[in-house]
């Protein structure tokens, strides 16, 4: 005995055979039935569509937080960094002035 598939069957095109060469008028239950099943296919690629957007948007959410954790990184890099310099140049200015003094120079003492 074949099962039948409902979802399979929803899919195939349905309509009403054509008597003697005239088309034949739809009743409105064939009408209302048509309409469901045109919205049953919108309503599957509507989730279809949503699902890939949202593994999308926790993808790029992902991303996102990597990236914002390396950007916090690299500012304490880059504040340690001008820290060091600001500590270098001032004993570099205070090294010439000692330099200068030995040399006796008293512009810079």
């Amino acid at each position: 005995m074949a099962i039948k598939d409902y979802r399979d069957e929803s899919r195939k095109r349905w309509g009403q055979d054509d008597q003697d060469g005239r088309s034949g008028q739809l009743n409105i239950d064939q009408i209302q039935l048509g309409a469901i099943l045109r919205i049953a296919d919108a309503t599957e690629k509507m989730c279809v569509d949503r699902v890939k957007l949202e593994s999308d948007l926790l993808f790029y959410k992902t991303i996102a937080n990597n990236r914002q954790s390396e950007i916090e990184s690299l500012r304490r890099s880059k504040s340690s960094y001008i820290g060091k310099f600001r500590q270098m140049k001032e004993a570099l200015r205070i090294a010439n002035i000692e330099i200068q003094r030995l040399k006796g120079d008293p512009t810079n003492a």
